[in-house]
């Protein structure tokens, strides 16, 4: 279940959370709503100037809306651990406890999240009221 999950101090407030592994690999369950809150963090991110620049000839390939793991939402786990310069670069996002997993490196999740506000900060803020994520990503994060 993606959930909200309150931080103390520090650049942000919450998180949009996801509550298993996202990522190719077998031990990742990659549940229906935490791949679409990664993929709904993640059309927003893209507008950001800083991941913008990635795309292929000025144009970045569009984040399907199918909840569904696939290789776009791989590239872009690997690119914002690269960002934030994660000592493991491995494609897969990880739950958070915090807004740190070690002194100065943000969980990728934290990452998607920050990318995500700076781009439109009351969307972010107002996730769970919006229409556009399905019914049960907007019930379990109003929870």
């Amino acid at each position: 279940m993606a959930a909200r999950l309150q931080l103390t101090g520090g650049k942000l407030p919450f998180i949009w959370n996801v509550s298993a592994k996202v990522g190719p690999n077998s031990d990742s369950p990659n549940g229906s709503t935490d791949v679409e809150l990664m993929k709904v963090l993640l059309a927003m991110a893209l507008r950001h100037p800083t991941l913008a620049k990635f795309g292929i000839n000025g144009r970045s390939l569009d984040v399907s809306r199918e909840p569904v793991f696939d290789p776009i939402l791989g590239f872009w786990i690997f690119r914002l651990q690269q960002l934030g310069q994660h000592p493991v670069v491995d494609g897969i996002a990880s739950p958070a406890r915090g807004a740190t997993f070690a002194p100065g490196t943000p969980w990728v999740i934290f990452t998607f999240n920050d990318f995500a506000r700076q781009t439109d900060p009351e969307l972010w803020e107002a996730l769970p009221r919006n229409n556009f994520i399905s019914p049960a990503l907007r019930d379990e994060l109003s929870d």
